[in-house]
């Protein structure tokens, strides 16, 4: 079983790797739950960066500004992260816990 379908291609493609089974964690309806609670925000592992960013915006402009600072922060930084085609397809799991994230 195989979560990073990105990885995947070039393992199945170069290093000749067998994955019987891959999942797709966007399609996981669990990970992909949102949830505002009154600490903050609880995104699933599978949100898509856009998603993040969506609700992040919406919070910005219903809340006062010194409960999102962080999140003015992030969506700042996603500007930086890649254009909206990969946002649209990136979770926010597997992409930012990787080194593949510039500044």
């Amino acid at each position: 079983m195989h979560l990073n379908i990105y990885i995947t291609g070039v393992e199945v493609k170069f290093k000749n790797q067998l994955y019987p089974m891959i999942i797709a964690p966007t399609h996981i309806e669990e990970l992909c739950n949102i949830s505002i609670v009154e600490s903050g925000i609880w995104f699933g592992a599978s949100t898509t960066l856009t998603k993040l960013e969506h609700v992040l915006q919406e919070q910005i402009q219903a809340l006062p500004e010194y409960q999102t600072r962080i999140y003015r922060e992030i969506v700042e930084m996603l500007k930086w992260f890649a254009g909206h085609q990969i946002r649209n397809v990136s979770v926010s799991i597997t992409d930012t816990s990787t080194d593949e994230m510039y500044p």
